[in-house]
């Protein structure tokens, strides 16, 4: 900060200061030898007014300053002192963008263990109704054959009633009868698969209905100022000195400023 000393009642007023971007390691020691210097205001030369300024600097700084930053209500990101709203607004996407990637696979962990259990019951109801539907078609060759060999015995012009024949004939009728059981059962099965099948495909809505949640978080739809005052205990000033500052002079006398 730089603001000039004068030999009015009050020599210095941080009011009227300017911030100059110079470190202090850049600042001379020793006048150059060109050019002319502005007479030294009395106040300057009492070594006792730096202590005064300094103090009226940091009072100055407490109570005037503000660091004037942007802040996320969705994430709580504030932005960095510089950074200006569309690179903070970049820096957001690609945090959330980030934040997202990471909560999708924890998602998918954790629904990983349900859908793991479900695909089991799918590939074991699966090999029952594999089992079931070829068990139907081979006790049904076998039901068509015996029932046929009875028909056809009797057409043959063997006895209408012996022991063989109604052996071969409740035979026929038995299998008929598991024929027709294991064709409920084979439907059962295909239920089953059905039914798990059904499962899995709410089970990865359910996962893509929170996926596109997550998604729609990923933009910030509005920044809300935020204004941070200094603490008195954060605010110090490390060097209060004085310093000349280049100006130039036209023919009318009119001073202005060389640094710029």
């Amino acid at each position: 900060m730089a603001t000039p000393i004068t030999d009015a009642a009050v020599p210095v007023s941080w009011e009227v200061s300017t911030s100059l971007a110079v470190a202090v390691a850049d600042l001379e020691k020793a006048p150059g030898p060109a050019g002319d210097w502005a007479p030294l205001p009395s106040a300057a030369a009492r070594p006792k007014s730096y202590e005064d300024w300094s103090r009226d600097l940091a009072a100055w700084l407490y109570g005037q300053q503000r660091l004037e930053l942007l802040r996320d209500p969705e994430s709580g990101a504030v932005s960095r002192p510089g950074e200006n709203e569309r690179d903070f607004r970049v820096r957001i996407r690609e945090a959330a963008r980030a934040d997202r990637d990471a909560r999708v696979e924890a998602l998918r962990k954790k629904y990983a263990p349900k859908r793991g259990a479900l695909e089991e019951r799918l590939r074991r109801a699966q090999q029952a109704q594999s089992r079931e539907s070829g068990q139907v078609t081979q006790r049904g060759v076998q039901a068509a054959i015996s029932i046929g060999a009875t028909i056809l015995g009797g057409l043959l012009g063997r006895k209408t009633i012996s022991v063989t024949n109604i052996g071969r004939a409740t035979t026929a009728a038995r299998d008929a009868g598991r024929v027709l059981k294991e064709r409920e059962d084979a439907a059962r099965a295909q239920e089953t698969v059905a039914g798990v099948q059904q499962d899995l495909t709410a089970l990865e809505a359910e996962l893509q209905s929170e996926i596109t949640a997550l998604d729609a978080r990923a933009e910030p739809e509005r920044l809300e100022p935020v204004a941070i005052r200094p603490k008195k205990t954060d605010v110090r000033v490390r060097l209060c000195a004085l310093a000349w500052i280049p100006h130039w002079r036209d023919r009318a006398g009119t001073l202005t400023p060389a640094w710029t």
